[in-house]
């Protein structure tokens, strides 16, 4: 059946009937938490979804009511399955997508202190996607996170498949009247229309690589992505799981612990510029050492086949041809 609802789709604590795809516009889930710290209930919203998305299964899966309250952000219409219909087609399917879900959850190392109540709820909160690898053709589809100045809405556990997290890098080249090239960081708070173009020079932006991520890695839990772009590379799969669920535990320490250790695992602006500088120049000498010796193959000698001792010549006859 197909609903145009606004705001509350279904309620905590109500008998669940239906479940839910969302058609277009967006909700908030909102849950009641107990304060640790004055045994208060108060009212937490404890993730969102968009398009595509759907919710409701728990109480129909378990036999159980409502566990969250669904509000609509904005107009938004949704596709209704009734319990019946969800019994007959979808239980089945749903039923061990929940169990795949929650057998990752009770895998990962970053919750296993949280108790498996907490786990269990948190199921709710979590999707699986695929995304593709950075193919030709495909590039900007494989990128999963890049140049963002907010925190992600959701936190991601890689499952199979590997990520290269790719920072832009902003370099002043400057040419020397010798024809040498000068490569610097700007200044902070540099402007591009600065530029000298007098002593020649111009900005130049490489994409670096400053990370890979694999399987048991995630991100998304806040680190600096400003220019800064995870890329997969292959196939990858990411259970994502709501950031608010990592928020509201422990006041979000956990949180900011994976943001830390984000952060010090990827090389800075400075360590990524030095990197690139470095391999640049052993580049350089590299191909300066193979030209001059090309070079010198096929410079001229006066050596001759007579100059060359008689002993020389008959033990090494196989070198020599006249």
């Amino acid at each position: 059946m197909y609903d145009v609802l606004y705001p509350r789709v279904c309620s905590l604590g109500h008998v669940g009937v239906s479940f839910y795809f969302i058609v277009s516009g967006s909700v908030i889930v909102e849950r009641m938490e107990e304060d640790k710290f004055t045994g208060e209930q108060h009212k937490q919203v404890v993730g969102e979804m968009a398009e595509g998305d759907a919710f409701g299964e728990l109480a129909l899966l378990h036999n159980i009511r409502r566990t969250a309250t669904i509000i609509c952000k904005e107009n938004s219409e949704f596709l209704r399955v009734d319990k019946p219909d969800f019994d007959e087609v979808l239980r089945n399917s749903h039923q061990i997508e929940w169990e795949r879900r929650l057998s990752i959850l009770n895998s990962q190392p970053i919750l296993k202190e949280w108790e498996k109540t907490e786990i269990r709820n948190t199921v709710a909160h979590t999707k699986i996607r695929e995304f593709p690898p950075n193919t030709v053709g495909t590039a900007m589809s494989a990128v999963i996170l890049g140049d963002i100045d907010v925190p992600a809405d959701d936190v991601y556990l890689i499952q199979s498949g590997k990520c290269r997290v790719v920072r832009e890098i902003t370099m002043i080249k400057k040419e020397s009247s010798s024809g040498k090239i000068q490569l610097k960081l700007p200044p902070i708070n540099f402007n591009e229309n600065n530029i000298d173009n007098n002593v020649k020079e111009r900005v130049v932006r490489k994409f670096l690589s400053v990370h890979m991520l694999s399987k048991g890695d995630f991100f998304g839990v806040g680190e600096d992505l400003k220019k800064t772009f995870i890329i997969s590379v292959g196939r990858v799969h990411c259970l994502l799981i709501s950031q608010l669920i990592f928020m509201k535990k422990e006041r979000g320490k956990s949180l900011e612990a994976m943001k830390q250790g984000m952060n010090q695992a990827f090389l800075t602006h400075k360590q990524a510029f030095k990197t690139y500088t470095e391999d640049r120049d052993w580049k350089i000498y590299k191909k300066k050492l193979v030209d001059e010796i090309v070079r010198r193959r096929k410079r001229p000698h006066s050596t001759t086949y007579d100059d060359v001792p008689i002993v020389v010549r008959v033990e090494n006859s196989h070198y020599f041809e006249k």
